[in-house]
This record gives structure tokens, C-alpha cells and sequence, in this order.
């Protein structure tokens, strides 16, 4: 029990003996439910180091890779893929880097190993690469993401628009949270929306 409750603990990215402190000077602690969660990542390889090369990169800093062509099937591995929708980048390779299922703080580890080694091996980037985060939603209701869209609402052009370019804010791919968003949710639920939106529920049913 206690390696498995140790482990769940580093998930949240604390210590055993962090947490002990924690309990015996607030009696009790609340921790945030650890939900699954996959990035894929668009951008480009410099040419001279090549896709495979970067397969390599990866895979030497503890991150295993695979490039195996188009495909949406969930792997234990870090993909790369092709996206027809990178482009335009004289000297680079365009790709898409997706991770497996990741958890917690763990998960956010592996995350910065990988664009640390991707970025050695000449990353890039421009106007037509994006990122897309997947959260697991699977004991989720329509009140839950109903909520979710409304708080989404309130700080995206406050919050979120400031990390990313301008290009990328309410663009055709990318349609910003608006009172319609809301009101279509909250009449048809998340399977009626379309996925151009900077919060995307419509492939909860399919997925969840």
C-alpha cells in the first residue's frame, strides 16, 4: 500500500514525507483527482537531423519513440506522424509528436525531457503548427463540462489567449468559447458542438 499510495503521491508531484509534513500540521489534505492526458504536438525537424534521427534523440533520453506513419490507434509509445496541415518550412521536416497516456507531474516531466531532446535536434515552428491537449473525461456528465465551458469562457481572452500567438486566437480551426458555444451545450450536450473550437467536447461520446 504504501509504494502504490507513494506513487500516486508523485503523480501530484509531492513527496512521502512532504505529505506527512502536511497531515500533521493540517490534520487533513486535499489533492486534485489525477485524470489521464495526451499532447500532440505539431512542428518541424531540422532536414539534416531527419525524423528518424529525432526517433533516436527521443528514445536516448528515456522517452520511446516510434515512427510509424498515420494513425490514431492509442500506443504505449511516443509517436511521430505525418499532418498534412504543417507546412511551409524551408530545411525542416514537418511532424507531429504524440505522447501516450500521461499522468500528473510525472507526465509533465516526460513532456519537458522531450522538447528538450526535440529542440536539440532542431525544432521549429510557425503559423501552421498547433497543440492539442486531450484530457480523459471518462466519469464526466454533461453539468461537469458544462461548468468547464463556462469557466473556459470567463478566461480565455483573459488567460489563454496570452499564451499563444496571435494567429492562433479565434482563428477558423480554433473558434473561441461565446455565449452560442454555451447555450448549444447546455441544450444538446458536448456531441452537437463541432471540434473547431479552442475547447473541443465533441468527441466525448465517441471517446469520453
Amino acid at each position: 500500500a504504501y509504494f502504490i499510495f507513494r506513487d500516486m503521491l508523485n503523480k501530484q508531484g509531492v513527496e512521502y514525507l512532504e505529505y506527512e509534513s502536511l497531515l500533521r500540521q493540517h490534520g487533513q489534505v486535499s489533492l486534485l483527482p489525477i485524470y489521464s492526458f495526451g499532447v500532440e504536438f505539431e512542428g518541424f525537424v531540422r532536414r539534416s537531423h531527419g525524423i528518424d534521427g529525432l526517433v533516436q534523440s527521443l528514445s536516448q533520453a528515456g522517452i520511446p519513440t516510434v515512427n510509424i506513419g498515420y494513425t490514431h490507434n492509442v500506443m504505449n509509445e511516443w509517436k511521430i506522424v505525418p499532418d498534412g496541415s504543417v507546412r511551409g518550412q524551408e530545411d525542416y521536416s514537418p511532424l507531429e509528436l504524440v505522447t501516450p497516456k500521461l499522468f500528473g507531474a510525472i507526465g509533465f516531466h516526460l513532456l519537458k525531457k522531450a522538447l528538450d531532446a526535440w529542440k536539440e535536434a532542431g525544432a521549429n515552428v510557425n503559423a501552421s503548427c498547433g497543440t492539442h491537449v486531450h484530457i480523459d473525461a471518462y466519469n464526466w456528465e454533461r453539468r461537469d463540462m458544462l461548468e468547464l465551458a463556462k469557466i473556459w469562457a470567463r478566461i480565455e481572452q483573459k488567460v489563454i489567449w496570452g499564451l499563444v500567438s496571435p494567429s492562433r486566437r479565434n482563428n477558423h480551426y480554433c473558434r473561441a468559447v461565446d455565449r452560442e458555444y454555451l447555450k448549444q451545450l447546455a441544450v444538446y450536450g458536448a456531441t452537437h458542438l463541432d471540434r473547431y473550437h479552442s475547447l473541443n467536447l465533441s468527441s466525448y461520446g465517441q471517446y469520453h
